[in-house]
């Protein structure tokens, strides 16, 4: 049990797999490399992780918007990408909570944005806990429906407690 900091090739395709596997999305593996990605494992196997983009000059979704929609403050804001969790042992969640917080508690950023395909009502329903605020709903550069949000750390916070404590009830 332990936590990995995602910083060479083979540990980012790790990574990219399991992350695949919970969202059907794939990132450049250099998105995982070059910025805060920490995986969890029990063992030898990776139970969940997140990516914090901290340098503006690496955010992935400001790029992809429209000129029109109004972003946050930049200097203050971050990016997050690659938040997956499927571990089910409380020590995981500690560690998770753990990478949680050197992520994105410990750092000058007080938002974080990331973005959903317009058609996942899953994940739109699991960030609502957090009170995110919409700044985009639509076509992408990419070609991609997409909603773009942000929220406090403390949104982030409270959306991987609720997410946790619902696990927990599921278990007994």
């Amino acid at each position: 049990m332990g936590i990995q900091r995602v910083d060479t090739r083979s540990v980012a395709k790790i990574y990219a797999e399991c992350f695949y596997k919970c969202s059907g999305f794939n990132l450049p593996l250099d998105t995982y490399i070059t910025n805060h990605t920490y995986m969890i494992q029990d063992g030898d196997t990776p139970v969940g992780g997140l990516c914090v983009i901290l340098d503006k000059n690496n955010f992935r979704l400001p790029p992809q918007l429209p000129d029109n929609v109004e972003l946050p403050d930049q200097d203050r804001c971050g990016e997050i990408t690659g938040y997956w969790y499927t571990g089910t042992k409380t020590w995981s969640y500690i560690l998770f909570l753990y990478a949680l917080v050197r992520a994105v508690f410990l750092n000058r950023k007080y938002y974080f944005m990331y973005a959903y395909s317009y058609s996942n009502t899953k994940l739109k329903k699991y960030y609502e806990g957090g009170n995110p605020t919409r700044l985009y709903s639509g076509t992408m550069s990419t070609g991609a429906l997409e909603c773009v949000e942000y929220m406090s750390k403390f949104g982030l916070f409270l959306i991987y407690a609720k997410s946790i404590f619902k696990k927990l009830r599921v278990i007994r």
